[in-house]
């Protein structure tokens, strides 16, 4: 969930990072890269960036289902049993995963207003 989220502010504010080495190149060495231009862009458009982090989030429950199962089978050696006792994990890995899908869809503006 952290990378999903920190994967917003990479790619709608990572571009941030171009005039901000630029003023400081700027004000502590004889050097100029230019002048900052603060107007920047997003690197992605949000549409992507939401089905980026919604990707990591359904990729990542994906693997934690996986070791979850190869868990179960060590220590369970019968398959079935593993297997029976893998559902409350798988249930509680879909459980935090929908909760981070609708936790990500929630706006971030409510911190810069305060």
């Amino acid at each position: 969930m952290h990378l999903a989220h920190n994967l917003a502010h990479l790619l709608l504010e990572g571009g941030g990072i171009v005039p901000v080495v630029q003023r400081a190149v700027a004000r502590y060495t004889p050097f100029s890269l230019g002048v900052p231009d603060w107007e920047v862009s997003p690197l992605a458009p949000q549409p992507v960036v939401a089905l980026l982090q919604v990707a990591f989030l359904v990729g990542f429950f994906l693997l934690s289902l996986r070791a979850g199962h190869r868990l179960a089978l060590r220590l369970y050696p019968d398959a079935r049993l593993a297997s029976r006792a893998w559902i409350p994990m798988a249930a509680l890995a879909l459980l935090f995963t929908l909760a981070g899908i609708l936790l990500l869809m929630e706006p971030m503006g409510m911190r810069h207003t305060m």
